[in-house]
């Protein structure tokens, strides 16, 4: 293993030809990965757990034996940018969140046949901020991108903007998004092109006592197995969403129990907002 202090850089030499490590690399505080291969790391190839800041730039991550790069517990703002990851075991981009406040922005990362690509937990007292932007993802057992919220009072935001999920037929979805508990949540997702799915391409729920604001703009989500674009919403839960300019095999809207389910100009759907493909609603719509 590879302890880093405070403010510690790891750091190849070489850009273009990295030098391999096995891992794996610990992360105190503000540390940062840069052009590095990380193969074959029994347990993850990078460990935050517990850990403020760092960046992880220009890294291959192969063949961890649990995760690529474990956030569990961290805080402060984290970018992991330009990286490729392959294979591996249960998580890739992992982050569980029982206390703290973290910022975490995956730019232009590559996942080839990766476990739960990009996916967080967060609960209790934690909060967090999730951006995903212009990553490709292939292949892999489940879902490519996911945030489960399931706080007390805490706000959950995220954007996932303009990357690509190519399922191969063995993905189970591309965007999987819970709000529970008494979360806030904000949400922002944009231009994702999700095809060949098993399951659904997007799926949001919401459920408990949560309030969630979600746009959806520009998403194709085509030849998914069971539906394009899936939003469920039960409890007490409130929902308020926007959706323009979506192409999806179909739309699927469940409002339940004694939630709020708000779509904005819901009568202009395939009309004026521009979404192109077949809308089945279930329950009351505001």
């Amino acid at each position: 293993p590879i302890s880093l202090g405070g403010n510690q850089t790891l750091r190849g030499f070489e850009p273009a030809n990295p030098a391999t490590i096995t891992g794996p690399v610990n992360f105190s505080s503000n540390n940062r990965l840069q052009d590095l291969r990380v193969f074959n790391s029994t347990g993850s190839a990078v460990n935050a757990v517990g850990a403020t800041g760092g960046s992880i730039q220009n890294v291959n991550v192969a063949n961890a034996t649990t995760r690529a790069i474990d956030f569990t517990d961290a805080s402060g703002s984290v970018s992991i940018g330009n990286c490729t990851f392959q294979n591996g075991g249960v998580f890739t981009v992992f982050t569980n969140s029982f206390v703290g406040n973290l910022i975490l922005n995956v730019q232009g990362c590559t996942f080839t046949n990766t476990s739960s690509s990009v996916s967080t937990f967060v609960s209790g007292s934690a909060s967090q901020n999730l951006t995903v932007n212009q990553c490709t993802f292939t292949g892999g057992p489940d879902i490519a991108m996911g945030m489960r919220c399931i706080t007390s009072n805490t706000t959950c935001g995220l954007t996932l903007s303009n990357n690509t999920v190519q399922g191969s037929g063995t993905a189970l979805r591309g965007i999987e998004i819970v709000a529970d508990g008494t979360t806030s949540m904000a949400g922002r997702i944009l231009a994702n092109n999700i095809t060949n799915c098993t399951a659904e391409g997007i799926s949001f729920v919401s459920g408990q006592n949560s309030t969630s604001r979600v746009r959806f703009n520009d998403n194709r989500t085509l030849s998914n197995g069971l539906t394009g674009l899936l939003i469920g919403i039960n409890n007490n839960a409130a929902l308020n969403v926007s959706l323009q300019r979506n192409t999806s095999t179909d739309f699927n809207f469940a409002q339940i129990g004694n939630s709020t389910f708000n779509v904005e100009t819901f009568s202009l759907f395939n009309t004026t907002n521009a979404n192109v493909g077949n809308l089945t609603a279930r329950g009351t719509f505001g």
